[in-house]
């Protein structure tokens, strides 16, 4: 008996290992739109299943989700975007005048990519922890 549960613990323990924290995987990458990094955005790995979602801001079409915010061993749907402002960046505070320019601005990612995202990337021990985006 006592040599099964010693075995249990090793294997559980083994499990761990491969993730980066408490079961996590770190994950980063580049995104290009049209060829070139994408000055900048957000990305969000959503677990097919609907149990998980992390994300993170791209800079100069760079991320990186770090291991203890990073992703469970899952198969993630991954959705991109990026907004352009038509009056650019406000330092003014949101309020009602805002609301209208929110509304007014452009989606620069095609549908495939954002809401209607056919990427998927597989997190997991011996699974790749760079995913890159490269959108036509």
């Amino acid at each position: 008996m006592r040599n099964w549960v010693l075995c249990v613990f090793l294997s559980v323990c083994s499990l761990g290992c491969g993730a980066g924290s408490n079961g996590r995987f770190p994950v980063s990458g580049n995104v290009t739109l049209a060829d070139k990094p994408l000055k900048s955005g957000t990305i969000e790995f959503e677990a097919t299943d609907g149990s998980h979602r992390s994300g993170t801001v791209i800079t100069d079409g760079k991320y990186s989700i770090p291991a203890p915010q990073g992703l469970r061993p899952a198969t993630y749907t991954v959705k991109v975007s990026a907004v352009e402002s038509p009056q650019g960046d406000s330092a003014a505070p949101p309020g009602p005048e805002s609301m209208g320019a929110e509304q007014s601005n452009k989606e620069l990612i095609p549908a495939e990519f954002n809401r209607n995202s056919t990427l998927k990337y597989e997190s997991g021990t011996g699974k790749p922890v760079t995913f890159d985006v490269k959108i036509p």
